[in-house]
């Protein structure tokens, strides 16, 4: 009967498990992205993620804000100059709520259950070199923001940045946010 409980138990926690991240900028919790102008055409951009989040969508997310930005300043392509992906793990003892393995056994004496659980946080960051014409003697693929910007968004149907903007503007005025 305690392993019913105890898988039932489990379930129920799972179920309160975070979604992975939303596209949006940096928040309170250190989730979405950010960027940092470093010269006149060069710009450091990153995508923090939560545990839900897997890697390969943290780097997309960071493609696609990088063809953002390109636009965003009037440049029509960009070059990854430097890019880095890390994950910041942790270890849960079963403790608390996240995603991992457990067993459970019957002995004679009862039954018990353990879990362990980890987690990683993916964070990816490109340096990126931006042009108005595309660079012919470059070292590194060139970008085309434009075909990044409707590849991703159709990819992980996400809307377009000025669609993002109105309903992030309207939630903020239903809801009385503050608005960054």
């Amino acid at each position: 009967m305690r392993t019913i409980y105890v898988i039932v138990l489990a379930l129920f926690l799972s179920a309160c498990a975070s979604p992975p991240s939303a596209y949006v900028p940096l928040n309170e919790w250190g989730e979405g992205y950010t960027e940092t102008q470093l010269e006149t055409n060069v710009f450091r951009v990153s995508f923090h993620a939560n545990a839900s989040t897997r890697a390969d969508y943290a780097e997309d997310m960071t493609l696609l804000r990088s063809a953002e930005v390109t636009q965003d300043n009037g440049f029509m392509y960009f070059v990854i100059s430097n890019g880095t992906s890390r994950s910041d793990g942790t270890i849960s003892d079963g403790s608390g709520v996240g995603t991992g393995f457990q067993t459970s056994r019957s002995t004679s004496l009862g039954s018990y259950a353990s879990s362990s659980s980890t987690s990683s946080k993916p964070s990816t960051t490109n340096t990126i070199v931006c042009y108005k014409d595309k660079p012919e003697n470059t070292s590194g693929m060139v970008y085309n923001a434009s075909f990044i910007i409707n590849s991703i968004e159709k990819k992980y149907q996400i809307e377009s940045e000025t669609q993002r903007i109105d309903m992030r503007t309207k939630e903020c005025k239903l809801k009385r946010w503050q608005c960054r």
